[in-house]
C-alpha cells in the first residue's frame, strides 16, 4: 500500500514540476495575456485564470491531485508560486516566494 501511494505521489509531483517548468519556459508569452493575473496550469496549458486568487481557487475547486500549478504573472520581476495539493479529499494551498527557492 505504501509503495503504491509513493508511486502515485511521485507521478503527481512530476506533473506539477512539468507544469512549473512550462510556466518558466513561457513566462514572457504569458505576460502578454495574463499580466497581474493568477493562472492555473494543468497538462502544460492554462486551465483557468483570474485577477482574484479566491475566484481562481473557486474555478479549480473540483481539480483532482497535485498536478495543478498556480502562479501569479507579474509585469516584471519575481512571481509567487503556488501548489494545489489534495489529500484525502481535503485541498490545501501552499504558497512559495520564488526568491526563497
Amino acid at each position: 500500500m505504501i509503495a503504491r501511494d509513493w508511486d502515485k505521489m511521485r507521478a503527481e509531483l512530476g506533473k506539477f514540476s512539468a507544469n512549473a517548468d512550462w510556466v518558466a519556459d513561457n513566462r514572457e508569452a504569458l505576460r502578454k495575456d495574463y499580466v497581474d493575473m493568477y493562472v492555473a496550469v494543468r497538462d502544460k496549458k492554462i486551465y483557468a485564470s483570474d485577477r482574484d486568487l479566491s475566484k481562481l481557487l473557486e474555478k479549480i475547486k473540483d481539480s483532482r491531485g497535485n498536478d495543478v500549478f498556480i502562479d501569479h504573472i507579474e509585469k516584471q520581476g519575481t512571481d509567487l508560486l503556488f501548489a494545489v495539493v489534495s489529500l484525502d479529499g481535503r485541498t490545501f494551498l501552499k504558497i512559495y516566494n520564488a526568491c526563497a527557492l
